[in-house]
């Protein structure tokens, strides 16, 4: 899976990966989600707590998660997906994560990770996919339509005790 051409490599994510996934998680919230989450959640955000959940998430069948990593093994960004877990339902596999660190964004490696993860999917018989964001996300948006995705739905979520609204983008496989 490495995209010489981007200078990354992207690999599926192994066990001793937890830690470096777990900080670009945290990390990449932190930047991304400046001025739309609360300052203090952001500030709040654990590697320990996050690397809980992740040990658990690469266990899970029929789930990928992908790293992608610069030639010396250095993560720098991944991307979940599996199965749909909500509505609509007319969407079986989902793209439940893709966050890069700030100094891997716009190069080309969050569309590469998109790609490999979509690609797994329809290896194993997910004919459509989709993926929610932050309505006030609007780099991520972007993002997404810029990758053909079609808005789908909203809904309302709550993150550090705020309401916010997501917004799904579906695509079909082709």
């Amino acid at each position: 899976m490495t995209d010489k051409s981007l200078g990354y490599i992207i690999r599926r994510a192994a066990p001793n990966d937890v830690r470096a996934i777990a900080t670009v998680h945290v990390q990449s919230w932190q930047s991304s989600y400046q001025g739309i989450l609360p300052q203090d959640f952001l500030a709040d955000l654990s590697i320990d707590s996050r690397m809980r959940g992740w040990t658990g998430h690469l266990s899970v069948p029929r789930r990928i998660t992908l790293v992608g990593t610069t030639p010396d093994d250095r993560v720098v960004g991944f991307c979940d997906a599996g199965s749909n877990r909500d509505e609509p339902r007319a969407f079986d596999g989902e793209v439940y994560a893709l966050y890069l660190l700030e100094e891997a964004k716009r190069k080309g490696l969050g569309r590469a990770l998109f790609n490999e993860a979509t690609a797994w999917l329809k290896q194993n018989d997910w004919s459509s996919w989709l993926a929610w964001v932050l309505t006030e996300n609007a780099p991520a948006r972007r993002f997404y339509e810029t990758l053909g995705g079609q808005l789908l739905s909203e809904k309302p979520v709550t993150i550090g005790g705020v309401s916010y609204t997501e917004v799904a983008y579906g695509w079909r496989a082709g």
